[in-house]
């Protein structure tokens, strides 16, 4: 399994935290207006935009349309991330400081497993913003909690944590996932 980048991990943070109970496996994703692009496509959009990008959007016609916007737009949309960041920093979830950016998570988008490092989760928190309702959860590999995504063993040995994506939806967290997705692989 390949490292997932931080535009690529905006992307599936974005279908889960924008689509709501519309977001299914062939969701098909669209900037802005446009036509429906290929994931490759719209991560590359996101690594060229300016950073730090605020991410929102919404599902019409079966479509998720992703609005990219620069976090200095305006003052209420910095001062928005600004709290974000000084809540949440950017430290991955249950890893200390102390250990190196290579340090490996999983993250459990939906249905796509992410390998995802330190450096990269932090370059994630620091230069996107999914404006929407995203949450995850995080527990050690060993765990119980962890245990019921049927991981693949050998990439369970290797994480530090495991991290699930989900929304939030009246005070309480959804977070679906596709298990079946990353057992065949």
């Amino acid at each position: 399994m390949t490292e997932t980048s931080a535009p690529e991990l905006a992307l599936y943070a974005a279908r889960i935290g924008l689509a709501g109970e519309l977001l299914h496996p062939q969701l098909q994703i669209a900037l802005d207006k446009g036509s429906p692009v290929t994931p490759t496509e719209a991560v590359g959009a996101l690594r060229a935009f300016k950073k730090p990008a605020r991410i929102t959007g919404d599902v019409e016609d079966s479509v998720l349309r992703i609005h990219l916007s620069a976090i200095d737009s305006d003052s209420d949309t910095l001062k928005r991330f600004t709290i974000r960041r000084h809540n949440l920093g950017d430290q991955a979830p249950l890893l200390d400081p102390e250990n190196p950016d290579s340090t490996p998570l999983l993250v459990v988008a939906f249905d796509h497993l992410l390998r995802v490092t330190k450096g990269t989760w932090r370059q994630f928190m620091s230069e996107y913003w999914i404006d929407g309702p995203l949450t995850c959860s995080a527990d050690y590999p060993t765990s119980e909690w962890t245990q019921g995504f049927r991981l693949p063993p050998a990439l369970v040995r290797e994480a530090k944590a495991v991290v699930l994506f989900g929304q939030s939806v009246n005070n309480g967290s959804r977070s679906p996932f596709i298990p079946s997705a990353w057992e065949a692989a």
